[in-house]
C-alpha cells in the first residue's frame, strides 16, 4: 500500500526540471530557517518554539505533495480520457493521453489503479504503463492496456504523468 502512495512521487523525481528545483530549495531553506528560529526561541517562548518546530515538520511532510500537484496542474498538465473498459474475467482499458500544457512531452506513465468498491481510498492493484512517445502541445496519444485474474474490480482510475 505504501509502495502505491510513494511510486508516483518517485517517478516525478527521476524527472525534475529547473522549476522543480527551484520550488523544493525554497521549502527546504524556508523550513531551515523557520527550525533555526524554533530553536531560538527555546529559552524565552517554550510554546510558541514547540509550535514553530512543529509546524515545520508538517510542512516539511506534506508540501512536497503539494508542490508536485501544483506544478502538475499548471506546468504539465494532461488529459486522460478513458474510450472502452471492457470487465470480465479480464480488463481491457484502451483511451487517449491529451496534452493541455504549453511544452511538448517526450515521456509519459500511466497509473491504472483498480478499486474493490467506488468509496475505496487506496486501490488494491496499481499498475504502471511507460510510453516513451512524444506527445506534442495540444495533441493526444492513443493507449491500451490489458489486465488478467482481476474478478475483484469494481471501479477503475487512469491517471498520467508525463515530462518532457
Amino acid at each position: 500500500m505504501l509502495k502505491n502512495l510513494i511510486d508516483p512521487f518517485l517517478y516525478y523525481t527521476q524527472h525534475f526540471e529547473f522549476i522543480d528545483y527551484l520550488a523544493f530549495s525554497w521549502l527546504f531553506i524556508l523550513c531551515f530557517l523557520f527550525i533555526v528560529l524554533g530553536f531560538m526561541l527555546v529559552k524565552n517562548h517554550l510554546r510558541v518554539s514547540i509550535f514553530i518546530i512543529t509546524c515545520t515538520i508538517f510542512v516539511l511532510i506534506f508540501a512536497p505533495f503539494a508542490i508536485q500537484l501544483y506544478l502538475e496542474n499548471s506546468l504539465r498538465k494532461t488529459q486522460v480520457a478513458i474510450e472502452n473498459i471492457n470487465i470480465s474475467q479480464n480488463i481491457f482499458i484502451s483511451g487517449k493521453i491529451k496534452n493541455l500544457s504549453k511544452n511538448d512531452f517526450s515521456t509519459c506513465r500511466l497509473f491504472i489503479k483498480l478499486y474493490k468498491s467506488k468509496n475505496d481510498f487506496f486501490p488494491f492493484v496499481q499498475l504502471h504503463k511507460d510510453s516513451k512517445q512524444n506527445i506534442a502541445k495540444d495533441k493526444e496519444i492513443l493507449f491500451s492496456y490489458h489486465l488478467t485474474d482481476t474478478k475483484e474490480a469494481q471501479d477503475i482510475k487512469v491517471q498520467a504523468q508525463c515530462y518532457k
